[in-house]
């Protein structure tokens, strides 16, 4: 897992080599930190690999 920070994101030369993903949220917030999406992104790749 790689991640970008909020402002700017990944460069390009990262988003050509793998998948990107984006973490829905509600209407009124505009961006999570890195500490809450990487939190998410790890528990649910540990959900898909453990079938929690």
């Amino acid at each position: 897992l790689i991640f970008g920070n909020e402002a700017r994101g990944l460069p390009d030369e990262f988003l050509s080599v793998g998948t990107s993903v984006i973490i829905p949220h509600s209407a009124g917030i505009d961006s999570l930190n890195l500490p809450i999406a990487a939190s998410i992104a790890m528990y649910e790749a540990t959900k898909a690999e453990f079938k929690i």
